[in-house]
């Protein structure tokens, strides 16, 4: 079985590092869904890391805000989803890089 890991990720700069071809996906545990987003050239995966930025959640129609944490400075400042279905701690994101999938595909 080829496996891929990944691995949560809590800051914008991180969000900002991924390159094409590797995915970013939205976890959450209240609603036991994962929203999966490739990751282009027009970076639009690091509005999902950006303090200020809303969304939907898919699964509860929440409204999801990225607010800061206070660890950390600028980009690097962790960040969290508050839903407001779902509450505080309901959502974390977590992000896997091309290149481990092609390595994991080798092993058979």
């Amino acid at each position: 079985m080829k496996m891929t890991t990944v691995t949560q990720i809590k800051t914008q700069a991180e969000a900002e590092a991924l390159k094409p071809g590797d995915s970013i996906a939205m976890v959450c545990r209240m609603s036991k869904i994962v929203n999966m987003h490739p990751v282009g050239t027009d970076k639009s995966h690091v509005k999902m890391m950006t303090v200020g930025d809303t969304h939907t959640c898919s699964a509860c129609s929440g409204k999801v805000t990225v607010k800061g944490t206070g660890k950390g400075e600028g980009k690097h400042q962790q960040v969290k989803h508050v839903c407001g279905k779902c509450g505080d701690d309901a959502m974390f994101v977590v992000a896997t890089k091309a290149a481990a999938h092609e390595k994991h595909s080798q092993h058979k």
